[in-house]
């Protein structure tokens, strides 16, 4: 399956590490990393030898009855790619029409709307990038950060992208239900002042993580 991250794995934990230490500085916590599979980690966290994870995990009415979230501080939410010679406002005028989504995702209730919108699969960011410059297919719906990882000065000349994120899937700080909420308090409270202040938007950009 399509990687959210696509290459920018390095990248992404890259942000991450710094990101934290920039939150939890000057703080009593000490952050401590650990390497571990997604099984690993939830049972890291229910056999109580991890306090949090960082997880990509949605936040549903389910799971958050097991699990306490943070806020988002790297969106890897689905944007909208398609030719800049298709003029479109909506999915409505995509009727008859191809659009990808990831091979193996769900289809997204939106489309629910648009029964006229022809649905395909892609398996990989590069070929969906190149179906839709090559007009096999009309757009398609790719992860943020996997987008940027693809994203040549060719494609930018041919596509254009939405400003609006299809998906709420991003990282968070992840804990059991109702554990570690002073660090969570913490980490949103600090996030937001990185936010107003302009710190986290200079720090994606250094790690490569805007398009």
């Amino acid at each position: 399956m399509n990687s959210p991250v696509g290459n920018k794995q390095a990248d992404v934990y890259a942000f991450t590490n710094e990101l934290l230490e920039m939150v939890f500085k000057e703080t009593r916590y000490e952050i401590v990393y650990k390497d571990a599979s997604w099984d690993d980690m939830l049972f890291g966290l229910k056999e109580h030898t991890a306090d949090l994870i960082i997880s990509s995990m949605p936040t549903s009415y389910e799971a958050e009855k097991d699990f306490s979230f943070s806020a988002m501080f790297l969106s890897l939410g689905d944007i909208f790619v398609t030719r800049k010679n298709i003029s479109a406002a909506n999915f409505g005028d995509f009727n008859g029409k191809i659009i990808a989504i990831q091979e193996h995702a769900p289809l997204l209730s939106t489309f629910q709307s648009y029964p006229n919108v022809n649905i395909t699969y892609y398996q990989s960011t590069p070929q969906a990038l190149e179906e839709i410059a090559s007009s096999k297919i009309d757009g398609a719906l790719i992860p943020y950060i996997s987008l940027a990882s693809f994203l040549s000065e060719e494609y930018r000349y041919l596509l254009k992208f939405s400003n609006n994120k299809y998906t709420n899937t991003g990282l968070r700080l992840v804990s059991l239900k109702e554990m570690q909420q002073q660090v969570i308090r913490t980490f949103n409270t600090r996030l937001a002042t990185l936010i107003e202040d302009g710190s986290l938007e200079k720090l994606l950009i250094k790690w490569n993580l805007v398009l």
